[in-house]
């Protein structure tokens, strides 16, 4: 389609008005998830406080675990906007809505992950689940169930990734193919090991959703897209177009290379690998 030098001119005025509205939405989103963190400190230096003074251990998974709503409301422990626990298990809410979403009828739905779920119905389970009752998915349609897992993501007071992984995800584009492979891997050795059990079972299950992507319309890139932006952000700066991007690309590469996902530890992260030599060698 040919366009005059006017509608070329409007294109453009209409391309840089949406940069903006992006760029400003991201800024505020970052700057909301800094307020976040900054009141989950500090609720983690009360509870600090409290297990000086008292002797508990509140930090324990299974103390969490054990804990009824009330308590884990004086705590200041919630499932949403709060930490990862320090056992190597997949967070319940992760299990439940991989659980839920791994059903051919569910895995399949066109746009899952990039479709909206229900506000109402995504509120109402975050208040289930922050007090302690049991959420039946059920009752709520696919794209709602997958909103609830991002949302999570989004709102852990250290991202999945953590806050270290952000100088390389932001800075993707600036690394070679070659050195690529190294990276990944050091930072999967360096993530806790909480973090490391709940995104491999994010990315194994992705993978799933990739290879139904002639249903889903979902391939790792439109994944990694809406996903990758809920994985790591800065502690202290604003993120630009440009990271987001970056970031987005590191997520796509992580997906499209599950075999960095293959030991359940990343204690053995760092696995041997064959040369094209055919020399076994450890990374």
């Amino acid at each position: 389609m040919n366009l005059t030098r006017k509608h070329k001119k409007v294109v453009a005025v209409l391309l840089s008005s949406y940069c903006c509205k992006y760029y400003v939405l991201c800024s505020r989103t970052l700057a909301n998830k800094k307020k976040r963190h900054d009141k989950n400190m500090r609720g983690a230096q009360s509870m600090v406080n409290i297990t000086s003074t008292t002797g508990m251990n509140y930090f324990n998974s299974t103390a969490f675990s054990d804990c009824t709503p009330a308590a884990a409301e004086v705590l200041g422990y919630r499932v949403f906007g709060g930490f990862l626990s320090d056992s190597d298990t997949v967070p319940p809410i992760i299990n439940d809505c991989i659980r839920h979403l791994s059903d051919p009828a569910h895995i399949r739905e066109e746009g899952l992950f990039r479709t909206s779920g229900n506000a109402m119905d995504l509120k109402r389970i975050k208040e289930c689940y922050n007090t302690g009752q049991v959420v039946d998915f059920k009752q709520y349609n696919s794209h709602t169930v997958a909103a609830v897992m991002k949302t999570y993501l989004r709102e852990l007071t250290i991202p999945l990734l953590t806050f270290e992984s952000y100088p390389t995800a932001s800075q993707w584009s600036d690394f070679s193919n070659d050195v690529r492979d190294s990276l990944c891997r050091k930072l999967l050795e360096n993530i806790p090991a909480s973090h490391y059990v709940c995104l491999r079972a994010l990315v194994l299950f992705l993978n799933q959703v990739v290879a139904e992507c002639s249903y889903n319309r979902m391939d790792s890139q439109n994944l990694a897209i809406v996903i990758g932006p809920n994985l790591t952000w800065s502690r202290t700066t604003s993120t630009t177009l440009a990271d987001i991007n970056n970031i987005n690309s590191f997520t796509q590469y992580l997906l499209d290379h599950p075999h960095f996902f293959e030991r359940p530890s990343n204690t053995a992260v760092s696995a041997t690998t064959t040369t094209t030599e055919g020399e076994t060698v450890v990374s």
